[in-house]
């Protein structure tokens, strides 16, 4: 999007739990996580919302009591198991992180908490996650299948184009590393090689695949339908897949939506 654009949703209302939103991220199945600054010291809550969600959304769960050690959170963000990772950032005070199980609702006690003056911390407002190593699903000489499905989207099927972009933390980064992408709809034959050309330890590609699709089953076709499944196999090695996401787009006007595995 560019210029004067218009949301294609808009989260707000009564129902939402929304009060001074600081934050926001999303999980791997794209469910909304905002962190809510509140009104006051010793308040805020985070409020979590089904993806898609728009309008007058009631939150799936919310967080937030006297438990939490939630104190005007600001920034929000979620690791590869879903816990959740809060900066609270209550100036002049220090302030602190707080960490939250995944699924955790209510009045639910931190399963961490980073806070003192030995912590450095200075009224944190941001945060992120940043992987020890590879994180993802594994890949090695046996086909694995991912199916993406872009049915209850919005905008929703059919599409223009699909486009697609995988990337690969290859775990010995010898010569003939290579995955192979079969039945991708697009590619010659129906497969693409994606080569580790430089021997490195990220294998990244992408495309687009443009509609109407000739296929064999003329049932079965992504542009119209909105879902499809790519094998990935590796002939030799072992590798991660830490992302491969998707978009079905809309040309005119421009729309586009995205899902992504993991």
């Amino acid at each position: 999007a560019s210029g004067n654009a218009t949301p294609t949703a808009t989260i707000a209302g009564g129902n939402t739990g929304l009060v001074n939103p600081a934050g926001i991220t999303l999980d791997g199945a794209g469910n909304i996580y905002v962190a809510n600054a509140g009104g006051n010291f010793g308040a805020g809550s985070i409020t979590v919302y089904a993806a898609g969600a728009s309008g007058n959304a009631t939150p799936m769960a919310t967080i937030a009591g006297g438990n939490t050690g939630l104190n005007v959170p600001g920034g929000i963000a979620l690791d590869g198991a879903g816990n959740i990772y809060v900066s609270n950032n209550v100036f002049p005070l220090p302030g602190s992180i707080t960490v939250y199980a995944a699924g955790a609702s209510g009045n639910a006690t931190p399963t961490a908490t980073i806070a003192g003056n030995n912590t450095g911390l200075s009224a944190p407002a941001l945060i992120t996650v940043v992987p020890s190593g590879p994180t993802g699903i594994p890949l090695s000489s046996q086909e694995r299948i991912f199916t993406f499905d872009l049915t209850s989207h919005i905008p929703a099927p059919p599409y223009d184009a699909i486009t697609w972009g995988v990337t690969l933390s290859v775990g010995d980064p010898v010569s003939g590393t290579d995955v192979l992408l079969t039945d991708l709809y697009g590619a010659a034959n129906g497969t693409q090689l994606l080569q580790n050309r430089n021997d490195t330890p990220l294998i990244t590609a992408g495309g687009t695949m443009y509609g109407p699709l000739q296929t064999a089953n003329p049932i079965f076709n992504p542009m119209l339908d909105g879902i499809f499944s790519v094998g990935l196999v590796m002939p030799s090695g072992t590798a991660v897949v830490t992302e491969f996401k998707v978009c079905g787009v809309i040309f005119a006007p421009f729309q586009q939506t995205c899902t992504s595995i993991p």
